[in-house]
């Protein structure tokens, strides 16, 4: 609880900063074919941390300040841990997946859109679109459905995920990155 306190009163007296987030290089990545672009977005959201360490937070002071502390604690735990958007696997995957059904002149564009622990499990979502070159349409889009905390999965604990400079933690955002990939890949994409 006093972890949490403090966490608070750091989000609090920071709450008035804008908050930038985790900025990655933007750029055109080598194309699988001659006329298809693939990039991911410059901006991703924070590591959060969430769940119900935060629920007494968010009834007894705000869920504001719940949800200041959770970023906090969540970037902290991130910078520590040096914790990688994985959005590139999101994005390598989908591509080898998509490769055989792309049509001629598109992007892919692939953004994280959340990622954090909620309850000491792994949380990860993104979000894919192909859009037309000339035209600037966007031809298909879908986000990857945001898993919930399985009651009856084995949980490691904090301790353990963030053990040995986090490679359990690293380990599962990585499996929950191909999972959220899988996912976008098997939904419609009549457009195609």
């Amino acid at each position: 609880m006093k972890k949490i306190t403090m966490a608070i009163a750091v989000a609090l007296i920071a709450g008035g900063c804008a908050d930038q987030g985790r900025r990655l290089a933007r750029g055109d990545e080598p194309s699988p074919s001659p006329s298809v672009t693939v990039h991911h977005a410059t901006a991703a959201p924070n590591f959060m941390i969430e769940g119900a360490e935060y629920a007494s937070v968010s009834a007894l002071v705000s869920p504001l300040a719940a949800k200041l502390a959770g970023r906090f604690e969540g970037r902290s735990l991130s910078d520590r841990l040096a914790l990688q958007d994985p959005v590139a696997i999101v994005r390598e995957r989908l591509i080898g997946a998509l490769r055989p059904t792309l049509s001629d002149a598109v992007t892919l564009e692939v953004r994280t859109t959340a990622w954090g622990l909620q309850d000491d499990q792994v949380r990860y979502q993104a979000r894919a679109r192909l859009v037309r070159f000339d035209r600037s349409d966007v031809l298909w889009e879908a986000t990857c459905a945001l898993p919930g905390a399985a009651p009856d999965a084995p949980r490691a604990s904090r301790e353990a995920l963030t053990a040995n400079e986090g490679e359990l933690v690293k380990m599962k955002l990585a499996q929950a990155a191909l999972a959220c990939a899988d996912q976008l890949a098997a939904l419609p994409r009549e457009v195609l």
